[in-house]
């Protein structure tokens, strides 16, 4: 693995990646991943070794060539590298975007395909809602790196109303401690769930409450009209 590669896999480690997913993003064996994080703290001296030989070997190199077309290859070199790793970056940014609006959207295709006259055992509930809160503390880490505000999204709201939507059905509908959880969600819940489905990323949340006030304003000026 390159530098490049192995700096973005310590990256996405921190971001909760397993070596399977980096290994995946970045188009290498799982083994090859393993090996190359292990051996990223162990070679930290060596490269800092390596850079010490440079400044000695520079001024044999511009021996053999003009220094102005030496700073040239140099600069343009280094200005290829960083935009070489900004696009990497950029990439990968946006697949994980997309692999967190493919992640809650898969979310929620599975509620309401088992929630029509159904009943899930009280540990398929359970692992559902802890899918959930896994999804949700990755997509916190991933939006504190980015310096993004997750509470103004689309995805934080959904995978919030989740978790609180399977938590008290499952008090509810429960009759006992272990005993299966009905599920028999009504069309427009359905429908509902349905229109929560995100379409990218940067959607923005679904403010429920001033809708409803603008509709309630709404009803309220038709009455006023059907009075006069």
């Amino acid at each position: 693995m390159t530098t490049e590669q192995i700096e973005l896999a310590q990256d996405l480690q921190d971001e909760g990646y397993s070596f399977r997913e980096i290994a995946k993003e970045l188009g290498v064996a799982k083994s090859t991943v393993e090996r190359a994080l292990k051996q990223a703290i162990g070679t930290t001296d060596e490269e800092e070794d390596e850079e010490a030989i440079i400044p000695a070997t520079l001024p044999q190199v511009r021996q053999a060539a003009p220094e102005a077309n030496l700073a040239v290859h140099a600069l343009m070199a280094d200005l290829y590298r960083q935009r070489e790793v900004r696009q990497i970056e950029t990439d990968r940014i946006d697949n994980r975007k997309q692999w967190f609006v493919d992640k809650v959207n898969r979310l929620i295709k599975e509620l309401i395909k088992n929630a029509g006259r159904t009943t899930w055992d009280e540990g398929e509930v359970d692992d559902y809602i802890l899918r959930v809160d896994t999804l949700k503390e990755k997509l916190l880490k991933f939006c504190e790196k980015h310096a993004i505000d997750e509470e103004g999204l689309q995805l934080w709201a959904v995978l919030t109303e989740l978790v609180n939507f399977m938590t008290a059905h499952m008090k509810e509908n429960r009759p006992w401690l272990g005993s299966e959880v009905t599920f028999n969600l009504s069309k427009e819940a359905i429908r509902s769930w349905k229109d929560n489905m995100v379409d990218e990323f940067d959607q923005e949340a679904y403010e429920a409450d001033e809708d409803e006030e603008d509709e309630d304003e709404e009803d309220e000026e038709d009455e006023d009209e059907e009075d006069d």
